[in-house]
């Protein structure tokens, strides 16, 4: 009658081993996302930062800097796009492009995304991205009307910039886990 007794004690604590061993992948793996998405954001910073002073090294102008950061959102969505929304803001004092990515995963038959442009102050919206297809790259170009403040609407929430003189580039980086939307961005604090 003993060993009946040793028996479940033992597959008892089996069970409990097998849990704590599935609890803890999963927990790791959630951490092992989030990481992942900074490594993303860091990643980008340095590499926008490069690209720039490529542009700049070159003497390239206006319209040979708004190309080359075109050419990079289009090969960098290509390359780190697959479970993340991705949206760019480029440009100079004059020209501002808003680009985005919606990860493939979005299933949505309507509109995938919209961003929407908005300076402080203004009660309208100054223009509005419709992002339609999933896994496809769509820019558009605003002209900033002297304004050196501009907020940008993803999700709902909205992301201060300041542009400062020159060419400039900020990212927002989304992506959903569990339910939730984990944003990455070079946006400056207010």
């Amino acid at each position: 009658m003993q060993k009946r007794g040793q028996f479940y004690i033992i597959a008892v604590l089996i069970i409990v081993i097998l849990i704590g061993i599935f609890l803890t992948s999963i927990n790791y793996s959630k951490r092992t996302t989030f990481r992942e998405l900074y490594e993303v954001g860091e990643e980008l910073k340095i590499e926008s930062d490069k690209i720039l002073d490529y542009g700049v090294y070159k003497k390239l102008d206006d319209e040979g800097l708004d190309n080359l950061l075109t050419n990079f959102t289009k090969i960098y969505v290509k390359y780190k796009g697959n479970a993340r929304d991705l949206f760019f803001v480029f440009g100079d004092e004059n020209n501002l492009t808003i680009a985005g990515y919606v990860s493939p995963s979005d299933t949505r038959e309507t509109v995938r995304e919209q961003v929407i442009l908005k300076f402080p102050g203004d009660s309208s919206p100054a223009g509005t991205l419709d992002i339609i297809d999933s896994n496809n790259y769509t820019a558009s170009k605003y002209f900033l009307n002297s304004h050196k403040d501009i907020i940008i609407d993803v999700k709902g929430i909205n992301y201060y910039f300041t542009l400062h003189g020159g060419q400039y580039f900020y990212f927002i980086i989304a992506q959903k886990i569990d339910e939730q939307y984990f944003i990455v961005t070079n946006e400056e604090d207010r």
